[in-house]
């Protein structure tokens, strides 16, 4: 049995001892502070008072299930495999007071947590950090501890004053915990190694696998000194607010949170004191000789004068930097608002698809153009400056406005790119900077002409309601080409437009369409012909076009129309019907129904034609080609 009594005067306790016995002088002192600092002193309280519901809880409930994981000094099993720490003495204490039986269910963090929201294998959390999320699946009762969250590194590590410091190193944290979701939102340039146990977290800074550690001071000074990690030490505090630890009730037993509330309630400050003095003062003096902390205890204590002397240089330090940040954040937000309102504004100068590319880096400024084959749509009023010109100006505006804003939500919602207005005119195209393929532009660009002059019916009725004398009717004019496009101008001002002959050939076509009309080059026509009735209007002659332009003004889209009255339309792979009841007469739908009739026969014979040089095989005879004649 060793000694109680030194008999060597000379003699002095290994250095390792004096480490673990300042630890444990400090993190008692920091317990003793939290206690004192954080509850006013009270005298004892009478007993809790319970309401019908939680006494008809007790009266079907004897025992409780809680967890013990592997986080000393809070709950842990010892050498002796026996549930220890001071969250299990806070829970067997309340237990306790309700008449309850405490079974403990040795389990990892991660693994209860999951558990509790299922109502399996445990019922209580004896120490939880609150979350809003955590609220949502666990009732979490008041809190009863706290302390510090603090940065640990090696002793022989570069110096760390915040936990800006770890920028682009290796911090291990034990997975699922709190601190976890606190740097992965707040510090994401720090790299993350997650480990099962704190003891774990501890291992992998000791071994140079991590840079740090970020936990519960408490916890990270037990194991320390516990396990022996004497490269290891507190480096510096972090911004996050003392780690507060409750206890997590299984959703579905709110009565008993409610009771756990009532009872740390009336506990008194002696209470407080002595269970955490126990739970801390035994397991930090194991192995310590109570002659060396008689002896010592003058070092010791210079010691902790030291460490509070440093604490306190920390948190000073910590309260400036939190207040610089402050101010800092306050900056960037009011900055950050500048720029957003200022975004938002300069959206309105530019289309959607140009502002979205120049803003995500995907498009330059520079003056640069390329050539595309777009279709372009040019709208615009009908003699609008004799429809307006006895209004009011404030009026006109208001009107004008109302039109182009309708116009454009419209050309927006169809994914058009808005060129520019010319006065009650607009300019827009489909191809480019984004294309779903030319015959898919045109078509799109037809639907949005079209839902464009069935608005502006129903803008004429308002605006006729509002005084408006004579109704406003739209002309639209749609070509397809090559155009030049990008951005016009100079180092100074540049315009993201396009230019080119197609561009004048639409305006044209506009001209000459009726009031409400649609008018379509003969190229744009190709390409949506299956979907659309139009009618040839008679050939036009535009400057710079050498050949007469074949104009169509749409009558209809076949979408409008009711298949079974007028058309007959089937596509499929090979095969393209298309009938148009109301061109025939009589005698032409009889013969179409006898040559479908005929193509159906055909088809179920399973007749297949002979390609050109294919050989006959009921003749036998070589069937050539004969040569085309070339025209001289």
């Amino acid at each position: 049995m060793r000694s109680l009594v030194r008999t060597d005067p000379v003699a002095r306790p290994p250095r390792s001892r004096l480490i673990r016995l300042a630890v444990a002088g400090l993190v008692l002192a920091l317990a003793a502070a939290t206690v004192i600092a954080g509850r006013p002193v009270r005298g004892a309280e009478p007993k809790i008072l319970l309401t019908p519901d939680e006494k008809a809880w007790l009266a079907e409930h004897k025992v409780v299930r809680v967890m013990v994981g592997t986080w000393p000094p809070f709950h842990f099993l010892d050498e002796d495999g026996q549930a220890q720490g001071l969250s299990l003495d806070y829970a067997r204490q309340v237990l306790g007071e309700l008449g309850l039986e405490m079974k403990t269910v040795p389990i990892l963090w991660h693994d209860a947590f999951d558990s509790i929201q299922r109502f399996e294998k445990v019922d209580l959390l004896p120490s939880i950090a609150r979350t809003p999320e955590r609220e949502k699946v666990v009732n979490i009762t008041q809190d009863y501890v706290s302390f510090p969250r603090v940065i640990f590194t090696r002793r022989d590590a570069d110096f760390v004053g915040s936990l800006r410091d770890l920028y682009g190193k290796t911090v291990a944290v034990e997975q699922a915990f709190i601190t976890q979701s606190l740097l992965e939102r707040d510090h994401p340039e720090i790299t993350l190694e997650l480990a099962e146990t704190t003891r774990n977290a501890l291992e992998a800074v000791s071994l140079d696998q991590a840079d740090a550690y970020v936990g519960n001071l408490a916890a990270g000074v037990f194991l320390i000194q516990r396990h022996g990690f004497v490269n290891l030490k507190v480096a510096a505090p972090t911004e996050f607010r003392v780690g507060n630890q409750a206890m997590g009730v299984r959703k579905d037993w709110p009565e008993l949170a409610s009771m756990i509330d009532k009872v740390l309630a009336k506990m008194t400050d002696a209470e407080h004191v002595a269970l955490r003095k126990a739970a801390l003062q035994v397991r930090f003096e194991y192995g310590i000789d109570v002659t060396e902390v008689l002896a010592w205890g003058g070092g010791v204590a210079g010691v902790l004068g030291f460490v509070i002397v440093v604490i306190v240089v920390w948190a000073r330090r910590l309260g400036r930097e939190i207040g610089e940040r402050k101010q800092a954040e306050a900056a960037l937000a009011e900055k950050t608002r500048e720029l957003e309102t200022f975004s938002a504004k300069l959206a309105k100068y530019l289309s959607p698809q140009i502002y979205e590319g120049i803003f995500s880096g995907e498009r330059d400024t520079a003056i640069a153009t390329e050539r595309k084959k777009l279709t372009v749509c040019f709208a615009d009023i009908q003699d609008f400056t004799k429809t307006t010109e006895h209004m009011e100006p404030e009026d006109l505006t208001a009107l004008l406005n109302d039109f182009l804003t309708k116009m454009t939500d419209i050309a927006l919602e169809h994914g058009a790119t808005i060129d520019k207005y010319v006065g009650d005119a607009i300019l827009v195209f489909f191809g480019d900077p984004t294309s779903r393929g030319v015959k898919e532009d045109a078509l799109a660009c037809v639907r949005m002409a079209l839902a464009m002059q069935r608005r502006m019916a129903d803008l004429r009725a308002k605006w006729l309601d509002m005084g408006t004398e004579r109704p406003l009717h739209m002309r639209v004019g749609i070509n397809t080409g090559f155009c030049n496009v990008g951005n016009f101008g100079s180092d100074q001002r540049v315009d993201y437009t396009i230019i080119g002959g197609e561009v004048n050939l639409a305006a044209r076509l506009q001209s000459i369409a009726e009031p409400d009309g649609i008018v379509l080059a003969h190229e744009t026509y190709v390409l949506v012909r299956d979907h659309i009735e139009a009618r040839e209007m008679d050939p036009i002659r535009v400057k710079g076009i050498s050949q007469a332009v074949r104009p169509y003004a749409i009558e209809g889209i076949f979408e409008d129309w009711d298949a079974s009255e007028r058309y007959i339309r089937q596509e499929r792979e090979g095969m393209r019907l298309w009938v148009d009841l109301m061109r025939m007469s009589a005698g032409q739908r009889s013969a179409t129904a006898d040559a479908l009739e005929d193509a159906a026969r055909r088809l179920r014979a399973g007749e297949v034609p002979r390609e050109r040089g294919q050989s006959n095989p009921h003749d036998g005879i070589q069937q050539t080609p004969r040569p085309r004649q070339l025209k001289s």
